[in-house]
């Protein structure tokens, strides 16, 4: 149990990846959606340095963190390393994370994308992939998770492999978002809601 509480807590905080539910930031009434995960998963195209631009503001385990990145790379085994990392302002220092994913041509759209390794740990969890956009460079990040049979919490981030994203990243970012997921459209503004991520050289220290 502690193993999981921490690696949903190190997700939550350098958030990249769905590996469990975590408590976060869209809390409303209704049922999930039902969404396919991406689909025809290609590591070598995900692969790479991201930076995280757009988060749920109500994550209690992100609030006060800045300069979020994740890092992705083949190694040897045709397998995915990982790199999660972070500065934490109330610690005023930086906290990573590192792991594995495994069996990514075993997934699919309607359960996992590849299965994850944390910190560490043997144990294998579920890593889901709600879109990547291997063209535009960038990903999404969604998860909902059914609360009390009649609300129902919503967490997402979005993250592109250029530190800081052009207006045009972000404007075919967001169409998408305006397809698929238009309640954080609706939203897209509202500091209330989702957050801006501080990246670039003025806010940011990174350590590939």
């Amino acid at each position: 149990i502690e193993q999981m509480k921490s690696i949903a807590a190190t997700s939550a905080i350098l958030f990249g990846a769905t590996l469990i539910p975590e408590t976060e930031a869209l809390l409303s009434f209704g049922s999930c959606p039902d969404l396919p995960l991406a689909d025809n998963f290609d590591k070598a195209a995900y692969a790479g340095r991201y930076y995280e631009q757009k988060r749920d503001i109500g994550n209690m385990f992100s609030m006060f963190i800045k300069c979020t990145t994740k890092e992705f790379a083949l190694n040897d085994d045709g397998d995915l390393d990982l790199h999660f990392r972070a500065h934490f302002d109330p610690m005023f220092r930086y906290m990573d994370v590192g792991g594995t994913m495994y069996q990514c041509d075993e997934g699919s759209a309607d359960t996992w994308t590849c299965m994850a390794t944390m910190a560490d740990k043997p144990d294998r969890i579920p890593f889901k992939i709600f879109y990547a956009d291997y063209e535009n460079e960038y990903e999404i990040m969604y998860y909902c998770s059914d609360a009390a049979g009649m609300m129902k919490y919503e967490q997402f981030s979005i993250n592109t492999k250029e530190e800081v994203w052009s207006p045009e990243t972000e404007a075919i970012a967001k169409e998408y978002v305006k397809n698929n997921l238009p309640q954080y459209y609706a939203k897209w503004d509202d500091w209330t809601v989702l957050q801006t991520t501080k990246q670039g050289a003025e806010h940011c220290e990174y350590d590939w």
